[in-house]
Formats: C-alpha cells, structure tokens, sequence
C-alpha cells in the first residue's frame, strides 16, 4: 500500500465501530475526488444506517441485529421506550 493511492482515488472512508462509515474529504490537505461524500460511501452509509436503525432487514435476515426492545423497532421507539421507566421512577419518588 503507498499512500499516493489515497491522493488519487475517487473515495475514501473510514469504518469501523466508532466511525461506523465516515467520508474522508482530504489526506495530507490533499482533496480526495471532489472533497465530499462520493456515491459509493452514499450508498454503504444508506444501507448501514437503514439496517441499523430497523427501516430496511438485514442481508438474508441475518440473526446478528437484536433490538432491545423487540416490540419497538425503530431507533426513536427503542430510546422513548428506555426512558420510561425513568419518568415512572421520578413520579413514584415524589409521592414519599
């Protein structure tokens, strides 16, 4: 791997848990392709975040995406949902 192929490509990205699929717009202030994010990084960042978050399946629905909730698919469900308890918890608290 030489690093002048980073200046020529058309794409770069990062991925990875933390950076999950990240476009990189320049190395060493050199600017990759046209200095933003470019279709196939599009496209991967689309289908992973629609996985992710419940709206489209997993590839050959694969049994590695478990929700916590089961019931609340969607993301905004899931956090609505974990904080519940919280608001019951504070109202409980105040009755004492």
């Amino acid at each position: 791997f030489q690093r002048a192929a980073l200046y020529v490509a058309d794409e770069v990205f990062f991925t990875g848990t933390a950076a999950e699929i990240t476009p990189i717009r320049s190395v060493d202030r050199i600017t990759i392709g046209a200095g933003r994010r470019g279709e196939i990084t599009k496209r991967l960042q689309e289908a992973f975040f629609g996985i992710t978050s419940g709206a489209r399946p997993a590839p050959n629905n694969a049994p590695w995406l478990t929700y916590v909730n089961e019931t609340a698919q969607p993301a905004r469900l899931i956090a609505a949902t974990a904080t519940a308890p919280l608001r019951a918890n504070r109202s409980n608290s105040k009755k004492k």
